[in-house]
Protein backbone atom coordinates (compact mmCIF):
# COMPACT_ATOMS: atom_id res chain seq x y z
CA UNK A 1 0.00 0.00 0.00
CA UNK A 2 2.70 2.48 1.04
CA UNK A 3 4.64 1.63 -2.18
CA UNK A 4 1.63 2.18 -4.22
CA UNK A 5 0.92 5.68 -2.87
CA UNK A 6 4.68 6.80 -3.24
CA UNK A 7 4.23 5.65 -6.88
CA UNK A 8 1.04 7.64 -7.73
CA UNK A 9 2.36 10.68 -6.19
CA UNK A 10 5.61 10.64 -8.17
CA UNK A 11 3.54 9.96 -11.15
CA UNK A 12 1.06 12.73 -10.66
CA UNK A 13 4.31 14.85 -9.35
CA UNK A 14 6.43 14.14 -12.62
CA UNK A 15 2.80 14.97 -14.50
CA UNK A 16 3.03 18.25 -12.92
CA UNK A 17 6.62 19.03 -13.40
CA UNK A 18 6.95 17.81 -17.00
CA UNK A 19 3.81 20.11 -18.54
CA UNK A 20 3.31 22.40 -16.01
CA UNK A 21 0.84 23.52 -13.18
CA UNK A 22 -2.31 23.69 -15.18
CA UNK A 23 -5.19 26.58 -14.79
CA UNK A 24 -8.85 25.28 -14.71
CA UNK A 25 -10.33 26.43 -18.12
CA UNK A 26 -13.26 27.75 -16.40
CA UNK A 27 -11.26 30.31 -15.33
CA UNK A 28 -10.52 31.67 -18.62
CA UNK A 29 -13.25 34.04 -20.17
CA UNK A 30 -14.20 33.04 -23.76
CA UNK A 31 -13.02 36.45 -25.20
CA UNK A 32 -9.79 36.26 -24.99
CA UNK A 33 -7.57 33.84 -27.25
CA UNK A 34 -4.11 32.61 -26.42
CA UNK A 35 -1.81 34.42 -27.31
CA UNK A 36 0.84 33.60 -29.90
CA UNK A 37 3.95 34.53 -31.20
CA UNK A 38 3.87 38.10 -33.47
CA UNK A 39 1.10 39.47 -31.34
CA UNK A 40 0.71 42.90 -29.89
CA UNK A 41 1.30 42.10 -25.97
CA UNK A 42 -1.78 43.89 -24.15
CA UNK A 43 -0.94 46.50 -21.83
CA UNK A 44 -1.42 45.94 -18.03
CA UNK A 45 -0.76 48.05 -14.90
CA UNK A 46 0.15 45.59 -11.90
CA UNK A 47 0.71 46.78 -8.11
CA UNK A 48 4.45 45.61 -7.20
CA UNK A 49 5.56 44.17 -3.93
CA UNK A 50 7.90 46.81 -3.56
CA UNK A 51 5.12 49.18 -3.58
CA UNK A 52 5.44 50.75 -6.74
CA UNK A 53 3.39 49.97 -10.31
CA UNK A 54 4.47 48.45 -13.42
CA UNK A 55 2.93 49.63 -16.93
CA UNK A 56 4.12 47.66 -19.77
CA UNK A 57 3.25 49.78 -22.36
CA UNK A 58 5.78 52.44 -20.43
CA UNK A 59 8.58 50.11 -21.60
CA UNK A 60 8.21 50.64 -24.71
CA UNK A 61 11.45 50.23 -26.67
CA UNK A 62 12.59 47.75 -24.34
CA UNK A 63 12.71 43.89 -24.27
CA UNK A 64 10.57 42.66 -21.24
CA UNK A 65 10.31 39.03 -20.01
CA UNK A 66 6.64 38.35 -18.01
CA UNK A 67 6.42 35.53 -16.40
CA UNK A 68 3.10 33.77 -14.51
CA UNK A 69 3.49 32.34 -11.46
CA UNK A 70 2.01 31.52 -7.90
CA UNK A 71 3.76 29.70 -5.03
CA UNK A 72 1.79 26.83 -4.89
CA UNK A 73 3.52 25.53 -8.51
CA UNK A 74 6.71 23.68 -8.14
CA UNK A 75 8.16 24.48 -11.46
CA UNK A 76 7.00 28.21 -11.01
CA UNK A 77 9.31 27.77 -8.13
CA UNK A 78 12.21 26.10 -9.53
CA UNK A 79 12.69 28.39 -12.22
CA UNK A 80 12.35 32.00 -9.69
CA UNK A 81 16.42 31.78 -9.48
CA UNK A 82 17.01 32.22 -13.16
CA UNK A 83 14.77 36.13 -13.07
CA UNK A 84 17.09 37.10 -10.56
CA UNK A 85 20.42 36.23 -12.64
CA UNK A 86 18.68 37.65 -15.24
CA UNK A 87 17.63 40.96 -13.70
CA UNK A 88 21.52 40.66 -12.34
CA UNK A 89 22.80 40.40 -15.46
CA UNK A 90 21.06 42.71 -18.31
CA UNK A 91 20.18 45.50 -15.58
CA UNK A 92 17.96 48.27 -17.06
CA UNK A 93 19.01 46.59 -20.56
CA UNK A 94 15.86 44.18 -19.76
CA UNK A 95 12.96 44.39 -17.81
CA UNK A 96 11.69 41.25 -15.80
CA UNK A 97 8.68 40.77 -14.51
CA UNK A 98 6.99 38.34 -12.46
CA UNK A 99 3.49 38.16 -12.12
CA UNK A 100 1.72 36.31 -9.49
CA UNK A 101 -1.70 34.43 -10.32
CA UNK A 102 -4.27 34.99 -7.67
CA UNK A 103 -2.65 34.71 -4.79
CA UNK A 104 -3.06 37.13 -1.69
CA UNK A 105 -0.20 39.73 -1.46
CA UNK A 106 0.88 38.23 2.13
CA UNK A 107 1.39 34.75 0.69
CA UNK A 108 3.42 36.90 -2.44
CA UNK A 109 5.54 39.01 -0.13
CA UNK A 110 6.23 35.95 2.48
CA UNK A 111 7.79 34.37 -0.55
CA UNK A 112 9.58 37.01 -1.81
CA UNK A 113 11.07 37.41 1.73
CA UNK A 114 11.78 34.23 2.40
CA UNK A 115 13.75 33.65 -0.87
CA UNK A 116 15.63 37.02 -0.99
CA UNK A 117 13.56 38.04 -4.34
CA UNK A 118 14.36 41.61 -5.26
CA UNK A 119 13.43 41.61 -9.54
CA UNK A 120 9.86 42.95 -9.79
CA UNK A 121 6.86 40.89 -9.02
CA UNK A 122 3.46 41.87 -9.57
CA UNK A 123 0.34 41.10 -7.95
CA UNK A 124 -2.59 39.80 -9.52
CA UNK A 125 -5.24 39.17 -6.93
CA UNK A 126 -8.10 39.24 -8.78
CA UNK A 127 -6.50 37.59 -12.24
CA UNK A 128 -7.05 40.73 -14.61
CA UNK A 129 -3.42 40.33 -15.65
CA UNK A 130 -3.57 36.81 -16.27
CA UNK A 131 -6.72 36.77 -18.03
CA UNK A 132 -4.85 39.03 -21.09
CA UNK A 133 -2.30 36.50 -20.81
CA UNK A 134 -4.90 33.26 -21.05
CA UNK A 135 -2.70 30.13 -21.21
CA UNK A 136 -3.43 26.02 -20.59
CA UNK A 137 -0.95 26.40 -17.66
CA UNK A 138 1.70 28.14 -15.38
CA UNK A 139 4.79 29.27 -15.78
CA UNK A 140 3.56 30.87 -18.56
CA UNK A 141 6.45 32.94 -19.67
CA UNK A 142 5.99 35.72 -22.37
CA UNK A 143 9.92 37.93 -24.12
CA UNK A 144 8.08 40.82 -25.36
CA UNK A 145 10.94 43.17 -27.91
CA UNK A 146 10.90 46.93 -28.18
CA UNK A 147 7.85 47.30 -30.08
CA UNK A 148 5.83 45.63 -27.65
CA UNK A 149 5.30 42.03 -30.34
CA UNK A 150 5.73 38.57 -28.32
CA UNK A 151 8.79 36.85 -29.17
CA UNK A 152 8.76 33.92 -27.34
CA UNK A 153 6.47 31.88 -25.61
CA UNK A 154 6.98 29.62 -22.89
CA UNK A 155 4.93 26.94 -20.84
CA UNK A 156 6.39 24.80 -17.98
CA UNK A 157 9.53 25.14 -17.03
CA UNK A 158 12.58 22.74 -16.35
CA UNK A 159 15.65 23.90 -13.77
CA UNK A 160 16.07 27.29 -13.43
CA UNK A 161 19.93 26.65 -15.27
CA UNK A 162 18.02 25.61 -18.24
CA UNK A 163 15.41 28.52 -18.09
CA UNK A 164 18.10 30.82 -17.53
CA UNK A 165 19.79 29.66 -20.78
CA UNK A 166 16.98 29.43 -22.80
CA UNK A 167 15.41 32.93 -22.01
CA UNK A 168 18.95 34.36 -22.10
CA UNK A 169 19.10 32.66 -25.78
CA UNK A 170 15.58 34.33 -26.34
CA UNK A 171 16.74 37.83 -24.96
CA UNK A 172 20.21 38.10 -26.95
CA UNK A 173 18.36 36.94 -30.19
CA UNK A 174 16.38 40.37 -29.41
CA UNK A 175 19.21 42.51 -28.11
CA UNK A 176 20.98 44.99 -30.94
Amino acid sequence: MKLKLVTLFLTIFSICFLTGCMNSSETKPLYYDELSIGDTAPDFTANLADGSTFTLSEHSGSVVLVNFWATWCGPCVGEMPAFEWLDADYGDEVVILAVNCMEDENTVDQFISSNGYTFPIAYDTAGEISTKYPSTGIPYTVVIDGDGIIRNIYVGAYTAEAQYQEYKSAIDEILP
